[in-house]
């Protein structure tokens, strides 16, 4: 193909489907073993969900010309060395959610506002209209690349809500004006220089630059770090796949911790996704269909669906220990899944051998349910962090055990546990269950969070809390919470272990209740530490 003038052209969404738009077509007619019938399906699906109601885009803007860097990288080791010339340039394509007069003219109006207001203009510009990107790459058969979109809202319709913790700001320049959008990139794979393991990796590594100063992975240098010491399915390009040891190889060798944890159990598979999206990780699920042979897989979980209300009755082993984990009220995620789209939702569901089963709604020779069982959870980490989900999990359920037991002697306080069902039901016995909740975070989110939101504390308790604790980079929080005492958060150091565990201080959130104090000091006194309330 002759090398485009570089130029931009401004379209109505829906006008004509993207595939047309954007001049692509097949190569070839042929429906191989090894290759989709539908080359185009992500592109389908980036489509539909642009046309949702809660994204609603009316324009698309496209640059002609333009120079990607992951594709740049997989042309020069894997596209440059073929016999066909596969072109070194991409396609750039923005959505906006006005119609494309209205958008071309405040593009122009932006370059006139000066240089004073011209980044709080293009900023304002970006949160009412602008939609995200999508790089198309000139491979007939896996066409896209990097793909920023906005994620739906925080309200669903059956009235649970929606979090997105893994986005990060996104900048793209157009027509000389700067252009934000807050998503997580994703991209189809290619088998040549990736398959799902490898996107799965870059998805969940592009949200780790938000906490670190690392540079950038490109899909080529992710699979040639997997491959560099084993290959079990033979060369590592054209890419037949990753393993779970190459998928932890390559995190390491980009000079990360891979964290894998074995989801034997739904429970507690459920609380490392919940604890690791709530941090901001981006885990990588390793999933398996039950096939002949099995098909494996992986995504990269973007956001959380939860309920707005914790179900009763979904307490940790049983009743009398009068203890629970905040993750219950997870009901679904919403993935990166190259063989899909971005933000296809997946319903969590116990399968038949207490495993955690994801149900996923595809666009496929119609629409059809996938369900996929999840075998691993895989999370990218700071190197420094040595507390793994896991071990925050369990320091969590010990420390609610000592609340409820300190409860139950030193209070005299009686729950649940001394009730019939009915009784609670009707409300005549006060929940003391224990509720925990456990994250990972950067010691200055923590601070801030801590100052600038709305939860009753006081001036004085801030400063005592950030003249008194010393605070490591990254803080395990564990949140407990009950009527009796309020909220409070038991604050680990993230580069200790189980075994020589250090305790940084204990922090109360929110309002006083009435048993704050009492519980504040038991919990100081259970971790030699520090209390602020």
């Amino acid at each position: 193909m002759e090398k485009p003038q570089p130029s931009v052209e401004f379209h109505r969404f829906g006008e004509a489907p993207l595939v047309k738009l954007l001049g692509l077509e097949r190569t070839h007619g042929l429906s191989l073993p090894e290759q989709p019938k539908d080359p185009f399906r992500q592109l389908a699906y980036i489509e539909k969900y642009l046309s949702d109601q809660e994204i609603a885009c009316r324009s698309v803007l496209v640059e002609r010309y333009y120079i990607d860097r992951d594709h740049m990288e997989d042309h020069s080791v894997f596209y440059s060395r073929s016999l066909h010339a596969y072109e070194n340039w991409c396609q750039r394509v923005h959505f906006f959610s006005e119609e494309p007069d209205f958008v071309e003219s405040e593009l122009a109006r932006l370059l006139q506002v000066g240089r004073a207001r011209f980044e709080s203009e293009c900023s304002n510009f970006s949160k009412k209209y602008y939609c995200g990107f999508s790089v198309i790459k000139p491979l007939s058969g896996s066409p896209v690349g990097r793909t920023v979109l906005l994620p739906y809202g925080p309200t669903k319709s059956d009235s649970s809500l929606r979090d997105f913790p893994c986005v990060r700001p996104y900048k793209a320049h157009v027509l000389g004006v700067e252009l934000t959008v807050h998503g997580l990139g994703f991209q189809q794979q290619d088998l040549g220089v990736s398959a799902c393991a490898t996107t799965a990796i870059w998805s969940s590594l592009q949200q780790f630059r938000a906490f670190e100063d690392i540079g950038t992975a490109m899909p080529a240098q992710i699979t040639k770090l997997a491959s560099q010491h084993a290959l079990p399915f033979g060369r590592s390009m054209p890419s037949e796949g990753l393993s779970v040891d190459q998928m932890c190889m390559a995190i390491e060798g980009l000079g990360m911790a891979p964290s894998l944890l074995r989801a034997s159990q739904f429970e507690t598979a459920r609380s490392y996704i919940y604890s690791a999206t709530r941090s901001g990780f981006t885990p990588v699920l390793i999933l398996k269909m039950k096939e002949a042979p099995p098909l494996c897989h992986a995504v990269a979980v973007v956001g959380l669906n939860v309920r707005t209300q914790r179900p009763f009755g979904s307490f940790i082993g049983n009743v009398q220990a009068g203890t629970d984990d905040q993750s219950v009220k997870l009901i679904g995620l919403y993935v990166h899944d190259d063989r899909n789209g971005p933000y296809l939702r997946a319903n969590i569901k116990m399968g038949p051998k207490n495993q955690l089963l994801l149900t996923t709604d595809v666009m496929r020779d119609g629409r059809f349910v996938e369900e996929w069982e999840l075998t691993h959870v895989l999370i990218p980490s700071y190197s420094k962090i040595r507390l793994s989900f896991s071990g925050l999990r369990t320091v969590a359920l010990g420390l609610s055990q000592a609340v409820n037991a300190f409860r139950q002697v030193a209070l005299q306080l009686s729950g649940p546990e001394a009730s019939t069902e009915d009784d609670r039901n009707a409300g005549a016995v006060p929940d003391l269950t224990v509720v925990f909740e456990t994250w990972i975070q950067r010691c200055h989110s923590y601070n801030e969070d801590l100052i600038f939101n709305e939860n009753g504390v006081e001036n004085e308790t801030i400063k005592r809390f950030l003249t008194t604790l010393h605070l490591p980079r990254y803080l395990g929080v564990i949140r407990l919470s009950a009527p009796f005492f309020g909220i409070i958060d038991v604050l680990v150091d993230t580069t200790s272990t189980l075994s020589n565990l250090h305790f940084v201080g204990i922090v109360r959130r929110g309002r006083m209740a009435v048993h704050t104090v009492a519980i504040a000091k038991h919990l100081s006194h259970e971790g030699r530490t520090p209390f602020v309330i």
